[in-house]
């Protein structure tokens, strides 16, 4: 009796186990197919770029269908604005400040901001350490091993294909980009001049399928102009048109940022929208564009002092 007492239970053991396993496969292949479907194999876009902080901080931006990459040098005595409410930092004291709020999107928003694109991806390696240097723009590209070792928000599967481009691409098909300055004086802040760069490079990192679209956007915000100011000029760095700036009575603005589109299926371009920001897709009536973009709790988190 105790023996089959011992098998009966051996038995539900093993099913325990066998169910838990097949849970697990499921849970896995279920997170290995979605990543997949949202990764760079599958989500075709024209134009990624990326940013790899270190003491040579780098910047690319790579060209999946017209083959025009771009390549650009940071120096850490280098001041960059940074938003959020943070004003301006040096770029050798960003990796501190990112493990001090433990927020590493600021890479991805930093780069976004003063280059006026959606840069999606950041590479990094955790340190509280400072790096000094003057006008040492060294140009380095990622290795593999970089791909998969480096802190980062890439996906495993964008990790891969990333990986494989700098693997076909060598440095001899990247432009160089310059650093325009707004102050080289002598014991004064090195300045990146956002609005020359911003000007001489709009155009650089267009994707065309938004252009082609032609979706017009009306920025509605609570607070800061030159917040919702310098969100449309990062969308328009992407080719994306904003036509209208719309003051609210700020009843929102603790809401999650909202994308709304009048039409029956969502356009590419409100969806690169909401993807890049986190922002909640809605259907709904627009009067003045044809997509509403709400900005909400972004104020916060994009400000611009």
């Amino acid at each position: 009796m105790g023996q089959y007492k011992f098998k009966l239970k051996r038995k539900k053991q093993v099913f325990y186990y066998l169910l838990v396993l097949i849970f697990l496969i499921f849970y896995i292949s279920f997170s290995l197919i979605r990543s997949l479907k949202k990764s760079l194999f599958i989500n075709h876009q024209e134009r990624v770029n990326l940013i790899f902080y270190s003491a040579s901080p780098q910047f690319y931006s790579l060209g999946l269908v017209d083959g025009v990459n771009y390549q650009l040098s940071f120096f850490p005595d280098l001041v960059l604005a940074v938003p959020g409410g943070y004003g301006s930092y040096r770029v050798g004291a960003l990796g501190k400040l990112v493990e001090l709020e433990k927020n590493d999107s600021l890479f991805q928003k930093v780069a976004s901001y003063n280059l006026g694109n959606f840069s999606e991806f950041y590479f990094y390696k955790p340190s509280n350490q400072i790096f000094y240097g003057h006008r040492q723009r060294q140009v380095i590209f990622p290795s593999v091993k970089d791909f998969f070792t480096l802190k980062t928000n890439a996906s495993f599967f964008d990790k891969i294909y990333l990986s494989l481009f700098f693997a076909r691409n060598n440095r001899t098909k990247f432009a160089r980009l310059a650093v325009p300055l707004l102050s080289e004086k002598a014991n004064q802040e090195i300045v990146f001049d956002y609005n020359r760069f911003y000007k001489a490079h709009l155009g650089y990192f267009y994707e065309k399928s938004y252009r082609n679209e032609n979706r017009d956007v009306q920025i509605i915000y609570t607070k800061n102009y030159q917040t919702a100011k310098a969100i449309s000029e990062i969308l328009e760095g992407e080719g994306i048109r904003v036509v209208d700036y719309t003051k609210s009575d700020g009843e929102n603005i603790k809401n999650r940022c909202l994308v709304i589109e009048k039409k029956k299926n969502f356009s590419k371009t409100a969806r690169a929208i909401a993807d890049f920001f986190n922002c909640s897709l809605k259907f709904g009536e627009t009067d003045v564009s044809d997509i509403i973009f709400q900005l909400n709790n972004l104020e916060a988190s994009w400000e611009i002092n």
